[in-house]
């Protein structure tokens, strides 16, 4: 009966881990998937200003974009290390209640 229970409690664990394995590729491929674009356009961008004739208004512009593209981009990267770093036990998520 003792072993019954803990094969039991096993699987129920390995269900739970299993789910929130499955959570944190949904979480990684949601992340790569919003930095593909914004690399895409620093890509472009980046093209521009080494291969062409940019006056210095629109590079001006171009390099703002660079500064906002990058800015969004560490945003992502920092929130999946805190999620990371959650999972780890090494950070301590604060829950409130809300409305």
């Amino acid at each position: 009966v003792e072993i019954e229970l803990i094969n039991t409690q096993l699987h129920e664990n390995n269900q739970r881990l299993q789910t929130l394995n499955e959570e944190k590729n949904e979480i990684i491929a949601i992340v790569a998937h919003d930095l593909k674009n914004p690399i895409a356009a620093l890509r472009g961008l980046s093209e521009m200003l080494l291969h062409e004739e940019v006056e210095e208004e629109y590079r001006q512009s171009i390099l703002l974009q660079f500064a906002t593209t990058t800015a969004r981009m560490d945003e992502l990267v920092k929130n999946l290390l805190d999620i990371n770093q959650w999972e780890a036990g090494k950070k301590q998520l604060n829950v409130m209640p809300c409305d």
